[in-house]
């Protein structure tokens, strides 16, 4: 039983690939995104459509788990949707400090952009932990999807807590009314959403990496050739 047990394990670590340059440089793009994302659908849900703020988690989580999914699988780096989110957290406190405490004065201590920043690296820790756990060495779009089923939940989850704890009179502000009234619909719909964004985003990841396989450069055609004009001749 040790055995088999040691067996997955170093199937699933020789699954994940380390971080080099390149990783690195992709997953910093793929971090901007995750932030471009974050920031168009909070100014459009708490400025354009006035206060409804955070209800835009409902909308991007087919985005945000496209995005991620599709680097963690393109790229199999550990850690790739905690630097996603985890960045983005880190960069938010001081965005959370200006407008949350010393403008709107609605959080109710200046922590609160501080624990915002846990709450997104939970959310990067709850994509890579799942996806870890679920084995993509075994079954890679079995591990996506129920890694991205768990992980949209925990999203919701978190920020739950977040809108109901770190707040001022926390249930009457309207971002988090609206948030918790419309849940009922909204939860279930976010959740299928997430789920749909991770499948496409394997999708994708796994078509570039099939065409990239089987894309030669005329070089590589050319040693391919002279290798098998050497081994006929071997033979002859």
């Amino acid at each position: 039983m040790k055995e088999i047990i040691m067996l997955h394990q170093s199937k699933n670590s020789s699954w994940y690939k380390s971080w080099n340059k390149r990783s690195l440089g992709l997953n910093l793009v793929g971090f901007m995104i995750i932030a471009i994302l974050t920031s168009v659908f909070t100014v459009f849900f708490d400025i354009v459509m006035i206060k409804i703020g955070y209800i835009y988690l409902y909308f991007v989580m087919i985005f945000l788990m496209m995005v991620t999914y599709f680097f963690i699988i393109y790229l199999k780096t550990k850690g790739t949707a905690l630097f996603f989110f985890g960045i983005n957290g880190i960069i938010g406190i001081p965005i959370e400090l200006i407008l949350e405490w010393q403008i709107e004065n609605t959080l109710k201590s200046p922590w609160g952009a501080v624990y915002w920043a846990l709450i997104y690296i939970a959310y990067g820790l709850s994509i890579d932990l799942s996806m870890w756990l679920f084995k993509p060495a075994n079954n890679e779009r079995r591990a996506v999807l129920i890694s991205s089923f768990i992980s949209s939940i925990m999203f919701i989850l978190l920020s739950i807590v977040a809108l109901t704890t770190f707040y001022k009179e926390s249930l009457s502000l309207p971002e988090v009314d609206d948030f918790l009234r419309y849940g009922y619909f909204l939860i279930p719909y976010s959740i299928i959403q997430g789920v749909v964004g991770s499948f496409i985003g394997w999708y994708f990841a796994k078509y570039l990496l099939e065409r990239r396989h089987f894309t030669k450069t005329p070089n590589q055609i050319n040693n391919i050739i002279n290798i098998k004009t050497r081994g006929d001749k071997n033979i002859e």
